[in-house]
């Protein structure tokens, strides 16, 4: 197995130290801190949380082919971040890189808004400037404790989309006609209309996604969401 060596990557742009004392690195100018700060305001949950998004998140950084990244889980995680810079910085360096293994140091907050944590990962790592080898990266990560920018874009985008199929169905209404046909008539549309807005989110899922937790994965997800619509709307 290669010789594994130790780069140090912030996504803040501050190099972290690993130990506390304050000192330079060889070859590195700048001085290496550390904060320590206390765990009092976080929960289990938001502890286990932050975890999952800075593993996935990690692989996103890591786990690159000729210069292209997962744009689909990119834009989950990170909604302002722009795919196209990253594979044009990865494409411009020549980057190759393979997560091997991924680790949490610490998980701390210094507000209630956010959760920074400080994570490890092994990479397989060349760049145009860098030997293929088995890297050691220090990687800080700053998260809002409500991750739910995407959750947040697809409603706004289905409640968008289902504007045209209600004025479709507004427009063709007339006083002749069964108040409670037309009725259902709307509700077997609505119930088509969040089928395939759901179908596409659950064939574009994540192979996290697919596997899940413990209770729920996209599959069970999907079909309680079915149900529920089905149940809600009175269909037979």
């Amino acid at each position: 197995m290669s010789r594994r060596k130790m780069l140090s990557l912030c996504l803040i742009g501050s190099l972290l130290g690993i130990t506390g004392c304050t000192e330079k690195l060889q070859g590195y100018d700048t001085d290496t801190v550390l904060k320590i700060y206390g765990n009092a305001e976080l929960c289990d949950e938001d502890t286990s949380e932050a975890k999952r998004i800075a593993e996935q998140y990690a692989k996103c950084l890591f786990d690159v082919e000729n210069g292209n990244v997962d744009e689909k889980q990119l834009e989950k995680l990170a909604p302002n971040e722009s795919a196209k810079d990253w594979e044009d910085t990865y494409s411009s360096n020549q980057t190759e890189s393979e997560l091997k293994e991924f680790s949490v140091a610490d998980i701390y907050t210094e507000n209630s808004e956010e959760i920074q944590c400080l994570t490890i990962c092994e990479a397989e790592y060349s760049d145009w400037s860098t030997p293929k080898d088995i890297y050691l990266f220090i990687v800080r990560m700053d998260m809002k404790k409500s991750n739910d920018d995407w959750a947040s874009r697809k409603v706004a985008q289905f409640y968008d989309e289902l504007n045209q199929p209600f004025y479709t169905w507004l427009s063709g209404l007339d006083l002749s006609q069964d108040r409670d046909a037309k009725t259902k008539e709307w509700r077997e549309t609505l119930n088509r209309f969040v089928a395939t807005q759901a179908k596409n989110i659950f064939i574009n899922a994540t192979a996290d996604e697919i596997i899940g937790g413990k209770e729920d994965n996209i599959f069970t997800i999907y079909n309680k969401l079915r149900r529920n619509v089905y149940v809600c709307l009175g269909l037979k």
